[in-house]
């Protein structure tokens, strides 16, 4: 089980509303967790991650501090006290581009454990951003051509799974929902933070999140413009994946 948020500011800032100082912050109600955190800057990513168990009532991401930003990511996974599990915590980054995932895709024809990895995940998406030529760079138009052709591909393989993820080139955030719950805030500047657009996994603020529809793309960008559905993937009457 994991938890996963994405905020695309205006102005570089930090996120602690979200991450330690609120009644429903991302590590609220877990006991133990192991988490990741990824802020852009123009020289690029800086990545934080611990496999650590980590226990809420202390600040989640401990003691070391992130730069302020206009783009995070941060994952958080559920781990048992007494687990010896050792998976590297996400968010997974290649080049320009970080990524964070919850869910667990299942292809209706795959055998038990032949579920797609995270990195697999990732790795299609950045395919597709490499055949359009996008991979490093953000023309708006062919990135959203690329991811929105990969979420199909992806989701047509899903069957009855789930797979929400959150990818970001430091500019642009791309946050896709199917099958768990994906939430969006969109707020105007207030004391301390810029206007920026949120995602997460639930709620974390008592303000008015909004849940994104099931099977929906969404591409946000560190400047003053709304967030852009760009996609939105569903049956169609011969069974197939459309948009």
């Amino acid at each position: 089980m994991a938890r996963v948020l994405g905020v695309v500011a205006t102005k570089a800032t930090h996120y602690d509303a979200y991450l330690v100082r609120s009644q429903h912050d991302l590590g609220a109600g877990w006991e133990s967790h192991r988490w990741g955190i990824a802020t852009a800057s123009d020289d690029g990513w800086s990545m934080q991650r611990s496999v650590q168990t980590g226990v809420h009532g202390t600040p989640l991401y401990g003691a070391p501090s992130y730069a302020k930003s206009k783009i995070l990511l941060a994952h958080l996974r559920l781990v048992p006290a007494t687990s010896e599990c050792v998976t590297q915590p996400q968010p997974l980054r290649f080049g320009g581009w970080a990524f964070v995932h919850d869910g667990r895709p299942r292809d209706a024809h795959a055998r038990p454990g032949d579920e797609p990895e995270t990195d697999v995940i990732f790795a299609t998406l950045l395919h597709s951003l490499s055949e359009r030529g996008v991979l490093e760079g953000d023309p708006i138009g062919l990135a959203d051509r690329a991811i929105s052709d990969a979420v199909i591909a992806l989701s047509s393989r899903a069957g009855t799974g789930s797979l929400n993820f959150l990818l970001s080139n430091g500019s642009l955030l791309y946050a896709f929902r199917f099958g768990r719950p994906l939430y969006q805030l969109i707020r105007n500047p207030i004391i301390g933070m810029p206007r920026h657009v949120a995602f997460a996994s639930e709620p974390l603020t008592r303000d008015p999140w909004s849940p994104i529809p099931d099977g929906t793309l969404i591409r946000a960008i560190n400047r003053s413009e709304p967030p852009l559905r760009i996609a939105e993937c569903r049956t169609s009457p011969s069974g197939g994946w459309v948009h």
